[in-house]
């Protein structure tokens, strides 16, 4: 059984890989600087951080993990890029919060943009989703 937080990642790039409006996209689970940054349409997903906490004694492990979801978008116009590839990530999110059940619900808690003025307009939008995992048996 894979540990909760790979389980979710997984989730997130096989959510990700299946949208059919992500089909021009190279979806990787890594961070970004692993992905071919000359691709116009990359995307990459990796899990930096993880809160838990256990109320009291016999309670499964309470655990927020947090996903996040860089893109990387070369367009004539990069802000309005960054924002459609936004929203597709969002809709992926709100289709299925549970993420095939390797979580109990997520939600997007950021977003930011990042410009690029070179001699190929660019943007990368970071996009991060917490999700809410009860794991594991009750400690005894």
């Amino acid at each position: 059984m894979a540990h909760p937080r790979k389980a979710f990642r997984k989730a997130v790039v096989a959510a990700l890989k299946g949208w059919p409006d992500l089909a021009g996209y190279d979806v990787a689970e890594a961070r970004l600087a692993s992905v071919d940054r000359a691709a116009d349409r990359a995307i990459s997903v990796y899990t930096p951080s993880e809160n838990s906490r256990r109320d009291g004694r016999g309670n499964p492990l309470s655990r927020e993990v947090q996903a996040v979801v860089v893109g990387h978008v070369r367009a004539s116009d990069p802000q309005d890029a960054a924002d459609d590839l936004a929203e597709i990530v969002e809709a992926v999110q709100r289709n299925d919060e549970s993420f095939g059940g390797t979580c109990r619900t997520s939600h997007l808690s950021s977003t930011e943009v990042s410009l690029d003025d070179g001699e190929v307009p660019g943007a990368v939008v970071t996009l991060t989703i917490s999700a809410f995992i009860q794991s594991g048996p009750a400690a005894s």
